[in-house]
């Protein structure tokens, strides 16, 4: 296996947290629908939140870098 650059770090950033940010919605749909224990609950739903909004954050930054680099390139 080759070594891998990494050539943007919150586009690298934003592709580990989208696996979470999905992982964390379904079990949180899933705690929510289902009775259960209201702390698995609410760390679910935090969780989920958190990671869903870190991803698009990562890729707000990652797109804002890109098209800056596009536009000093003219």
């Amino acid at each position: 296996m080759g070594n891998v650059k990494v050539e943007n770090e919150n586009l690298f950033r934003a592709l580990v947290c989208l696996p979470l940010a999905i992982l964390f919605s379904l079990l949180a749909g899933n705690s929510v629908m289902n009775s259960g224990i209201i702390i698995f609950q609410v760390m679910f739903v935090v969780l989920a939140m958190y990671f869903v909004l870190s991803t698009l954050g990562y890729f707000a930054l990652y797109t804002n870098e890109y098209f800056d680099e596009k536009a000093q390139s003219w």
